[in-house]
């Protein structure tokens, strides 16, 4: 009864996500994405969406929120299993130590790619980004933005392996039930 409760909560939670990121789409490409500005000493006119700033808001959220709930739920699941069995407490902290790796990993390589691109920027090697038509100078936004997408990248490639080992059926006589 109680699994079934929580299917269904899943499910609602799931489709107002789902609802919510259709409908900023949809006024990101439909309402005000014809806004053009033309920047001094350029030709074409660039377009400056209205809702840019809403659909990015909405993407960090959706990136954030699991990461802070897996750290929480992982440290609830430490504490629970310290009390009951030390040994294997700590044996469960493997994967929360990749993945904290990976973030920290992440995080070096993007700072130090971001410093990089800002002295670029500022000797006149790349053009610097604009965000609603101002220079972006802020490293923070970026760093985090490339520490996010890093991971992704990572996490995203480990799944299609681990899918591909899966379907390969490498592992079919590991683990079979005695």
């Amino acid at each position: 009864m109680k699994a079934e409760l929580y299917i269904k909560v899943s499910k609602y939670v799931l489709l107002a996500l789902l609802a919510v990121t259709l409908v900023l789409l949809g006024l990101f490409f439909f309402v005000g994405f014809d806004n053009e500005i033309v920047l001094p000493g350029q030709e074409k006119p660039l377009t400056s969406p209205e809702f840019l700033n809403a659909l990015m808001y909405w993407m960090y959220l959706l990136v954030i929120i699991p990461i802070v709930l897996i750290v929480f739920y992982q440290a609830l699941a430490l504490v629970k299993n310290f009390m009951d069995s030390p040994k294997e407490a700590f044996k469960g902290l493997f994967g929360f130590i990749l993945a904290a790796a990976l973030v920290v990993v992440a995080y070096v390589v993007s700072s130090s790619a971001d410093v990089n691109s800002l002295e670029a920027i500022n000797s006149g090697a790349v053009a610097p980004i604009l965000i609603n038509n101002v220079v972006c100078e802020d490293t923070g936004s970026m760093v985090l933005t490339d520490t996010l997408l890093y991971v992704q990248y990572v996490l995203f490639i480990l799944s299609v392996v681990a899918t591909l080992v899966s379907l390969s059926g490498v592992f079919k006589g590991i683990n079979k039930v005695k």
